[in-house]
């Protein structure tokens, strides 16, 4: 993840998306001191998923990463993972209209 440069990873089994794991997820494991070198992403991740549609507004999306506090939201098309939108991205489409 930092190599890449997110905060957040789709995980994906067999083309489902089954899970995300956050910065906050792993440092939730490292808080409670699970050895990070043999803890694996499906003993962290959040699951069940919530995810956004494709055709979300960002005014939508942006009262539901309120809601719920979440920093991340896969975003799926028939149920496959398309990309994952952040509270950065929601936060440049409002303060940059013409990126809508």
């Amino acid at each position: 993840m930092r190599a890449a440069g997110v905060g957040s990873l789709g995980v994906v089994r067999d083309g489902e998306l089954v899970g995300i794991i956050t910065e906050r997820d792993i440092l939730h494991a490292v808080a409670a001191d699970a050895d990070t070198g043999l803890a694996t992403v499906s003993e962290w991740m959040s699951n069940p998923v919530h995810t956004f549609e494709a055709d979300t507004s960002v005014d939508e999306a942006a009262l539901h990463l309120l809601e719920t506090d979440h920093r991340h939201m896969p975003v799926v098309v028939d149920g496959r993972l398309l990309s994952i939108l952040s509270i950065r991205d929601v936060l440049a489409a409002l303060v940059e209209p013409d990126r809508r």
